[in-house]
């Protein structure tokens, strides 16, 4: 038996059929596109920490090697060193590993380029200290020269004094 407006229900039927079913892969695909974006998300995040810790690695890295080098320098011209130009050496051979490390590590992040322009004046720096201190060395001389000629004066004045 079937009813007088079975044509109208099994329109309805199939057009709600069509909706449901439309609408459900609608569902399955936004569902399958926020598992996959968020995936993707996930592991941008993933790399972008990996990065982000190897850069902050090579940071603490390179400054542990600047305030090494910064030690040496500060060891230059002082009596705890016998040999500066060995000093010296050292801290030019140091500072050109580092600026290698500077380098390589450039070409993937400009964030290193203030590391660069530091090392590329450590030589400056050395001249410097090293000029400063021949001037400090020719100073002590002539203030020692000095010394001895105003004691020769200082003599020669209670000599002429006495007699």
């Amino acid at each position: 038996m079937k009813s007088l407006n079975y044509k109208e229900i099994n329109q309805a039927f199939n057009r709600f059929l069509v909706w449901f079913i439309s609408l459900l892969l609608t569902t399955v695909a936004c569902v399958f596109l926020y598992v996959k974006a968020s995936s993707n998300q996930f592991n941008r995040l993933v790399q972008q920490k990996e990065d982000f810790d190897r850069i902050f690695y090579k940071d603490a890295l390179l400054a542990d090697k600047v305030d090494s080098l910064y030690t040496y320098m500060s060891l230059l011209n002082t009596s705890q060193i016998r040999d500066d130009r060995q000093m010296q050496r050292l801290i030019t051979k140091k500072k050109e590993e580092y600026t290698k490390l500077v380098n390589q590590e450039r070409k993937s992040s400009p964030y290193f380029i203030v590391y660069n322009r530091l090392f590329s004046h450590v030589n400056e720096m050395l001249l410097l200290k090293d000029s400063l201190n021949r001037a400090m060395l020719e100073e002590s001389d002539m203030r020692s020269e000095l010394r001895d000629c105003l004691q020769r004066a200082v003599n020669e004045h209670r000599q002429r004094k006495r007699n």
